[in-house]
């Protein structure tokens, strides 16, 4: 999956720096990161080269979007909808949603 987000350009909603700092505190606290690897992710997470994208023009599209999928989930898709691009993800569930248009590509967690 690494080739083919660094050769494109990334798009994510503004949340995507709450998600991964979620994660980040969830997998150390478990013993699955080491604090300095975590830290080192949090402090290196501004300079991702991912275009940041305001949800708020997307909330009405994210409400839509309730019955099939998390607004977390909702707002990339509404975005991957909105550029015409594709949505990249590990989640399976997600790739497997309905009731959008957005082109999703999987890339299972190896």
């Amino acid at each position: 999956m690494l080739p083919r987000i660094v050769s494109a350009r990334a798009f994510a909603p503004h949340l995507i720096d709450l998600e991964v700092l979620h994660t980040l505190s969830r997998r150390e606290r478990h013993g699955a990161v080491p604090p300095a690897t975590a830290r080192m992710a949090v402090d290196r997470l501004p300079a991702l080269p991912i275009t940041r994208i305001e949800h708020q023009p997307f909330v009405p599209r994210i409400w839509e979007l309730r019955h099939s999928i998390t607004a977390y989930d909702a707002a990339y898709v509404a975005l991957a909808e909105q550029l015409d691009v594709p949505l990249i993800t590990c989640d399976g569930k997600l790739a497997r949603s309905h009731g959008h248009t957005a082109k999703i590509e999987l890339y299972p967690v190896s």
